[in-house]
């Protein structure tokens, strides 16, 4: 007995292929929701006296997972970039031979942000360290962003910023 062919009705075949095509577009696309927040991280390494130095290794590591992220060289004009980096704590570390190798403790890199490190390296061996800290670099000059800010009780933006109390008191 031969096989007759089965016969869809339209809109039964449009349902098939619509989820079909929905399923493919997610699957396609899935790959690009990991991309999103990633930041960079650039700056130019000098030395004591503003002079560039090119060919310098620096490298940005993780601090929570102790892993190096990137590792890349300085330009002729003694810069560096490192883009798709996610947001984190990094330990950026510079070194050459000459120069005494230094690293900058806390860069703190949020979500989608262009980050400025620069760095100077002092004059002597590779196997002495120079660490800064990064934490209380308040400023960006890459993007035009507010950082340390926080929410007052009626939930408006204030920057954080200490002052220091001094009352001039006149005696009596």
């Amino acid at each position: 007995m031969p096989r007759m062919p089965v016969r869809m009705a339209p809109a039964t075949r449009a349902i098939n292929f619509g989820g079909f095509g929905v399923a493919s577009l997610l699957l396609l696309c899935s790959h690009l929701f990991g991309q999103q927040g990633l930041s960079t991280l650039r700056g130019t390494v000098t030395d004591k006296s503003g002079a560039v130095v090119a060919g310098v290794a620096v490298s940005a590591r993780e601090v929570s997972t102790n892993i190096t992220q990137r590792a890349v060289t300085t330009d002729a004009q003694g810069n560096y970039e490192m883009p798709g980096l996610k947001a984190a704590t990094y330990q950026v570390t510079a070194s050459i031979s000459g120069f005494k190798t230094s690293v900058v403790d806390e860069v703190l890199l949020q979500s989608n942000q262009v980050r400025r490190v620069d760095i100077v390296l002092e004059v002597g061996e590779v196997a002495t360290e120079v660490t800064v800290s990064a934490a209380s670099a308040a400023i960006q000059t890459e993007q035009a962003t507010m950082i340390g800010a926080a929410r007052d009780s009626r939930g408006r933006v204030q920057p954080k910023f200490t002052w220091a109390r001094t009352e001039s008191r006149k005696k009596p």
